[in-house]
């Protein structure tokens, strides 16, 4: 049976931010010092046209090791939890992610220059 768009858009939203949150809890997990972590996503899509952007900015993420800790993904949806820990991303009501300014902290042409391995 066919998902329609909306539960597309949430199951990916889902997916995304989860494995946001997995990849946060590992680096809590190794740097037990590390109280706060900032992630950023964007997708990467091809260009059609040469004025087009190739990475789109989604997700600015702000995840704390005691908010993670007591998170709770059985009892509090992802996005309410999101919502309350200061993370950023525009979302329509069908779940889709928009664009959204790339984060401040980054460092942008840093990341565009780095080799990739």
């Amino acid at each position: 049976m066919a998902r329609d768009k909306v539960e597309r858009n949430h199951n990916y939203f889902d997916l995304v931010t989860g494995e946001c949150a997995f990849i946060a809890a590992e680096v809590f997990s190794y740097l037990p010092l590390c109280q706060t972590l900032r992630l950023a996503a964007y997708t990467q899509r091809p260009k059609a046209q040469e004025t087009d952007q190739i990475d789109t900015y989604i997700l600015n993420l702000k995840f704390t090791r005691e908010e993670l800790e007591t998170f709770n993904p059985e009892t509090t949806p992802m996005h309410p939890f999101l919502v309350h820990s200061g993370s950023r991303f525009q979302m329509a009501g069908d779940y889709q992610l928009a664009r959204i300014e790339p984060p401040s902290w980054l460092n942008h042409e840093d990341v565009q220059n780095s080799p990739v391995e």
